[in-house]
């Protein structure tokens, strides 16, 4: 059934399965390299169909595996809100107060070289530390608020705080301030407190709701809905009353 060969042929048979096997992988070479200008071979790469061309049981044996989205970390707040933390409220207090103790001193007169009456000074006065305190007040609680992948940030532009958005309880625009702002209500207590105060991007809204607080109120509803259908007890804040969110230094 199979050819005999005797022990003395053995050695031929090995030199011409060698002989064989060297030839055919000069035949290889030959196909995929080619002579440089030196006159050095260079090898070619081998061709491949691309990853999209290829069935799915091939891209497995292959190790090509479909790249997922990576989720984007959407800014909420405005773009200006340093503007409206520290120089907004800079200029408008040294501003204002220069103005103010130059007419206390005198330094504005009128047409018959009259000074202020008193009235007046202490109205811009009282007008300065009202809007001071105000500046002040409003500054301290604005907040940079970004949305990555159900992970609420907040940073002060020294302290950043990370909260899901299942800690979120209730969100409140108001319709009066100037810019628009947007308070967010957390069930915890963290290191910025349980308010987080922001400007949100966008055009200004005078008497509609901003788009931006339709969306977090869609995330919390929809949130409460999982939450109903899932046992809540395995949360940290859920386990621990006392849990307070992790908190890290702020990249300025």
């Amino acid at each position: 059934m199979y050819p005999q060969h005797s022990v003395s042929s053995l050695p031929c048979l090995a030199s011409s399965i060698t002989h064989q096997y060297a030839e055919a992988k000069r035949r290889r070479t030959r196909r995929c390299c080619r002579p440089s200008s030196r006159g050095i071979p260079t090898c070619r790469p081998e061709r491949r169909l691309p990853s999209f061309l290829l069935c799915p049981t091939r891209r497995q044996s292959l190790g090509v595996r479909r790249k997922q989205p990576t989720p984007v970390q959407r800014t909420l707040s405005s773009p200006l809100t340093i503007v409206w933390k520290f120089i907004f409220p800079m200029l408008w207090i040294i501003g204002f107060g220069a103005g103010t103790v130059a007419l206390w001193v005198g330094a504005f007169q009128g047409n018959d070289n009259q000074l202020s009456s008193d009235w007046m000074r202490w109205q811009f006065l009282t007008m300065w530390l009202v809007g001071s305190t105000y500046l002040v007040w409003f500054a301290s609680r604005l907040r940079r608020v970004s949305l990555d992948d159900g992970i609420l940030k907040a940073s002060n532009f020294y302290r950043e705080v990370s909260v899901p958005v299942a800690a979120i309880c209730r969100v409140t625009q108001s319709y009066m301030s100037r810019p628009t702002t947007i308070t967010i209500h957390l069930d915890r207590q963290t290191s910025l407190g349980r308010k987080i105060f922001f400007v949100p991007e966008g055009p200004l809204h005078l008497l509609s709701s901003h788009p931006i607080n339709d969306e977090l109120n869609a995330i919390i509803t929809s949130t409460r809905e999982v939450q109903e259908e899932t046992e809540a007890s395995g949360t940290p804040w859920g386990n621990k009353p006392d849990y307070t969110f992790n908190d890290k230094d702020a990249d300025v």
